[in-house]
């Protein structure tokens, strides 16, 4: 069991393992290979220098290109609709299995499980449309590519799906509306995530951090999000942060802000009066006159 909000090891292997969000857990390991697996979809990534892989997670040849992920133990590659995931399995099973490579094996024949007709198809496939292409996260859609192909799966799953509800419409909207729409937000979030975040006309990386007023702010999904964790270089004073090198003024004295301390400089406050009232200067004013001077500027990043 992993905890949420934590990160183990498992034992015996270089591996972390993580929850992400509700239903998924990462693995990482040390061999370049990650994992995202969740409720209904799953993720791998793995470093180009690693490639090429085959088998039943797909093909991949360091070039990201999704066209001939359905590639069999003979290099023949098949298009999505016929041979989608059910079906695809049946080609990389041998006859006994018992050795983990057989490129020569003969795979077995790969039908397709979707036995109706193509109405009903085209039907699901509007359905699926409408509902991955109308998605945002952050006002970006899913792009034409991705998108493409997530509707040729998701109209063979309400195929799957029909078949066995009696073409129950509360069990295709429910899918649509759960898996479908969960895998696709989370395809919009991964290509979102490699634009980045614009900044002063620079772009930076997802999860790249930066300093403003005294606060981080983290690069997510293309936005600036704002966290709750202060520059500990600035300094804390009536509910404010000041940053480096600012000066306040409090009961006729002058503070700046060195490193997250406030350090006295010795000099006085020109609006008190003269030094011989600076007593009943701080005693009636408690909480101090506060005046804030930039004695340097800040740089940003």
């Amino acid at each position: 069991m992993i905890p949420a909000g934590t990160v183990g090891i498992v034992l015996w292997n270089s591996v972390l393992a993580w929850r992400f969000g509700d239903s998924c857990i990462r693995l990482v390991g040390a061999s370049g290979m990650a994992m995202e697996v969740c409720e209904y979809h799953q993720f791998m990534w793995s470093y180009p220098s690693t490639a090429p892989y085959y088998g039943l997670c797909g093909f991949f040849d360091g070039t990201y290109n999704m066209m001939d992920d359905f590639t069999d133990r003979k290099n023949e590659t098949f298009s999505l609709s016929p041979y989608s995931i059910p079906s695809f399995s049946n080609v990389w099973l041998t006859a006994e299995q018992k050795k983990a490579q057989c490129p020569s094996t003969p795979s077995r024949e790969a039908t397709s499980l979707c036995k109706q007709n193509s109405t009903k198809t085209a039907e699901y496939t509007e359905k699926c449309k409408s509902v991955i292409f109308g998605l945002e996260v952050n006002g970006n859609n899913i792009s034409f590519a991705q998108g493409s192909n997530l509707i040729e799966a998701c109209a063979f799953d309400l195929c799957l799906v029909s078949q066995n509800t009696d073409d129950d419409p509360d069990e295709i909207s429910a899918w649509l509306d759960g898996p479908v729409t969960g895998y696709a937000l989370r395809l919009i979030e991964e290509e979102v995530a490699k634009e980045g975040c614009e900044y002063g006309s620079q772009e930076y990386e997802e999860g790249f951090r930066r300093e403003q007023d005294c606060y981080f702010y983290r690069c997510k999904l293309g936005r600036w999000m704002k966290t709750n964790q202060t520059v500990p270089s600035c300094c804390p004073h009536m509910g404010r942060h000041y940053k480096h090198h600012e000066k306040i003024y409090k009961r006729c004295k002058a503070y700046i802000c060195l490193c997250g301390d406030w350090k006295q400089t010795g000099e006085g406050d020109p609006k008190c009066p003269s030094p011989e009232g600076t007593e009943d200067s701080e005693v009636s004013d408690e909480g101090g006159r506060l005046i804030v001077q930039v004695a340097q500027q800040v740089n940003q990043p």
